[in-house]
Order: C-alpha cells, then sequence, then structure tokens
C-alpha cells in the first residue's frame, strides 16, 4: 500500500483536517512519494502523515505545494527532496528524528509559516 505515488496535477486535499485524516504508513519505508512531477498544481493539503520508517514525504524532482499537514513521527525527516521547487507552508513538524525537512541536490523551496516542535536534530537542512 505504501508509499502513495502522486501523479501530476492530483489535488488531494482533506475535508476533516489533520485530526481526522491520517496516513499511518505503519513503519514502511515511505508514506508519500512525489516522483518527477512536471506541473505545479500537484497539492497536498490537511492530513496527518506519520510513522514512516524512512521519510514521511519524499519529492524527486518534483514541484508540490505541501500545504496545513501535520508530518510526525517518522523515523528520519519529515520531508526529504532532491530537485524540484516546492511550497512548504502551515504545517507542523513533531518528533521526527532527523531533521524535518531536508532539502538537495538543486532543490529549492518556499517554507513559510510552518511549526517545528521538538526534532531531535535541526528544523531545516539545506545541502
Amino acid at each position: 500500500m505504501f508509499p502513495i505515488v502522486f501523479k501530476n496535477g492530483i489535488r488531494i486535499i482533506s475535508r476533516d483536517g489533520v485530526e481526522f485524516t491520517i496516513i499511518d504508513a505503519g513503519y514502511s519505508e515511505v508514506a508519500l512519494r512525489f516522483p518527477y512531477l512536471d506541473d505545479t498544481l500537484t497539492t497536498l493539503k490537511g492530513f496527518t502523515i506519520k510513522h514512516s520508517n524512512r521519510s514521511g514525504i519524499i519529492c524527486l524532482g518534483s514541484s508540490p505545494f505541501i500545504l496545513e499537514n501535520t508530518i510526525m513521527e517518522n523515523t528520519y525527516n519529515g520531508i526529504y527532496c532532491e530537485g524540484g521547487s516546492l511550497l512548504i507552508k502551515n504545517n507542523k513538524f513533531k518528533r521526527n528524528n532527523y531533521p524535518d525537512i531536508w532539502l538537495g541536490y538543486e532543490a529549492y523551496a518556499i517554507i513559510d509559516s510552518n511549526e517545528f516542535d521538538s526534532s531531535i536534530s535541526n528544523s531545516v537542512i539545506f545541502r
């Protein structure tokens, strides 16, 4: 079942919000993956993403909007990204074991109005 793989132009928006719309990866490697998408409309909004054995969200060469989510209790990063240009806005990051957001290898992001709580390491790493 995991990871859930996004396609171009997909908008997944919770009707009931983070308290009721939970993606629990059950310690699978990754919960959500955005692989090499070439659009700027792909959106994830209003979910709790938790319990990945690696990163909650992996973006590879993609530019999604990641809005108003709670990303928590993942073994590594909350969001790991290589390439692409993301909007990461109004999310809550809780108890991820490595940086909440890891951006590397030509990844760019607007990181705005997020809340970082109790990560083991730095909240954002740029490589």
